[in-house]
């Protein structure tokens, strides 16, 4: 292992002082946000990170979203070494949602080209998806191919894995495309469609902008509307009152457990000391 490289215990200690400035921002600027994925996970069942997770989710409503990109604009000499990573403030930036990093650090990944990003705390926009179960996952079919493409497009290199030869053919020309075409390409067209449906008026609200798989991201708006505070580490941040259906939703039995053999960080990065 590389003598300079963050442990994962060094990488958890400073991602958590990025979440607590988050929920410092938010709380006098009367922004929602609230713990998302591994992160919430972690806080209903471990009062902290999930023991072998390396990041921390995040997510805000649009509107709640977009304040808190203009505040980090206003204020981004108070917030450094804090700098706000998205596609409108670093062309290179690579992916649709933003984060929020402290750029003391920074971090290498093998397919990914280095934008200046350091450790970081994933943002994640809500959108609306309206209101019926069918509108929004047929919204998420079409995001799904627009997202993959976008995601393609910011690699370095194509990972294929053990596949049939007929796939990696596909898998190969689904990234030329990609490459062609170009991450803006893509981004506008997920900007557009995620705009599809307001978000105070959808009954479903879900991450349109990311790479979600199927409807198990795709949430009841009901269940993310009230939030409450939670144990994170040393500090109570923000989850939904409703937590269990939204992890119901997207893990089953999120209690539960994974395998020795599973409990491994999410992310293939490494971290350094600037």
């Amino acid at each position: 292992m590389d003598d300079n490289c963050l442990t994962l215990e060094e990488i958890q200690k400073e991602s958590v002082k990025i979440l607590y400035a988050i929920d410092d921002i938010c709380r006098r600027e009367g922004i929602n946000y609230f713990l998302a994925y591994g992160s919430l996970i972690g806080a209903v069942r471990h009062n902290g990170f999930i023991p072998w997770d390396d990041d921390i989710d995040v997510q805000m409503p649009r509107d709640d979203y977009e304040r808190f990109a203009e505040y980090c604009k206003k204020n981004s000499e108070e917030l450094y070494p804090l700098v706000l990573f998205s596609q409108e403030t670093e062309s290179k930036y690579p992916y649709a949602i933003s984060r929020l990093c402290d750029i003391r650090y920074t971090i290498k990944k093998d397919d990914e080209k280095d934008c200046g990003m350091g450790l970081f705390v994933d943002i994640y926009p809500l959108d609306g998806m309206g209101n019926s179960l069918d509108e929004a996952i047929s919204l998420e079919k079409r995001a799904h191919l627009l997202t993959r493409l976008f995601w393609r497009s910011t690699r370095k290199y194509l990972k294929i894995g053990k596949a049939k030869r007929i796939t990696k053919i596909k898998k190969y020309l689904f990234y030329i495309y990609a490459k062609l075409r170009g991450k803006h390409y893509f981004g506008k067209k997920i900007a557009a469609i995620s705009k599809k449906y307001n978000y105070n008026d959808s009954e479903y609200v879900g991450c349109v902008v990311w790479r979600t798989y199927d409807e198990r991201d795709i949430y009841k708006k009901e269940w993310i509307n009230e939030l409450i505070e939670h144990k994170f580490e040393e500090k109570m941040v923000m989850i939904p009152k409703n937590y269990d259906a939204v992890l119901s939703k997207i893990y089953g039995n999120y209690m539960k457990l994974p395998q020795v053999e599973d409990r491994e960080p999410h992310h293939s990065y490494k971290a350094y000391k600037r």
